[in-house]
């Protein structure tokens, strides 16, 4: 009898220690003290501020997605101011073929051909930052280019270094709001062989920009004056365009003081001053290949 009656008080016991809003309290101040000390979630990149990989003449922060391959055809005209006499520049074109390949999501890389001055070029863009996960996206991009004209006969000893050229770019930019993206890119040229009077060395601060008019359509601009270094035949670059996507094209019809088609000659071989008027057509074309042909750019 007085055993029976020691099992029924420790089954009530029991029974009065454990209650099931008790535990659910618990529960709910557990999940609370981890909700406290978990890490907080990490935001979502910020869309494509711009609408390809250069804003008008010079590179958008913007990356390729991997293994997505961009066909570039460039053209630089004469200035328009020429007029009739070589059809409003026309008849003065410089052509650039490239392409471009998203390696990974952080490394692009590029290769290119321009019959201005026969140069060869080559680049890397790395994203370092992306707008999001910080307050802005930041990209860096280095490219080299190799004039291809023949030395003159001055009787100078030229050498293969000399032919080659240095381009440094910090590509800082942020998208502001579903239409609005601008851009500062600080940058820094190096040529091994420098003309008389001029620099080797010499630094430029850009800025630019993109206003999207609807999904297919948007305005951009840059302007870059140069802050340090000499450079006597030279005028700070500026560009303004006109964005058209279609399909699995992007296509750039542009304005510019200059007729650089790759940054060398953009910030060294630009010559008439933005007050003269004498502008420049151009146009680059896009041809976006991506994984399973699937054409698609993001705005």
């Amino acid at each position: 009898m007085r055993r029976r009656i020691g099992w029924v008080a420790f089954i009530a016991v029991l029974c009065l220690g454990w209650h099931p809003s008790a535990q659910a309290q618990e529960t709910e101040d557990l999940m609370a003290l981890l909700d406290e000390t978990a890490p907080p979630e990490t935001p979502p990149a910020v869309g494509a501020a711009f609408m390809g990989t250069r804003l008008v003449q010079q590179p958008s922060p913007r990356l390729l997605p991997p293994h997505h391959l961009h066909f570039v055809v460039s053209h630089r005209f004469g200035a328009l101011a020429d007029g009739t006499r070589t059809f409003f520049g026309l008849d003065n074109a410089s052509t650039r073929i490239a392409f471009e390949y998203g390696l990974n999501r952080r490394v692009n890389i590029g290769v290119g051909r321009t019959t201005f001055e026969k140069t060869f070029d080559g680049f890397v863009k790395v994203g370092l930052l992306r707008q999001g996960r910080s307050p802005v996206t930041l990209t860096y991009l280095s490219e080299v280019t190799a004039v291809g004209l023949p030395w003159p006969d001055d009787g100078f000893a030229y050498r293969f270094t000399d032919r080659l050229h240095y381009v440094q770019m910090l590509l800082v930019g942020r998208k502001f709001s579903s239409r609005l993206s601008l851009a500062l890119m600080p940058v820094y040229v190096h040529r091994n062989l420098a003309p008389a009077g001029a620099s080797n060395d010499v630094a430029f601060v850009g800025v630019g920009g993109r206003f999207k008019l609807n999904d297919d359509l948007a305005l951009a601009f840059e302007y870059s004056p140069r802050v340090w270094g000499r450079l006597p035949d030279g005028t700070a670059p500026f560009g303004m365009a006109l964005n058209i996507r279609t399909g699995g094209h992007v296509f750039q019809l542009l304005l510019s003081n200059g007729r650089g088609l790759t940054q060398k000659h953009v910030f060294l071989n630009t010559h008439d001053a933005l007050a003269t008027g004498r502008l420049h057509f151009g146009f680059n074309l896009y041809r976006v290949f991506s994984p399973g042909m699937h054409h698609k750019t993001a705005g």
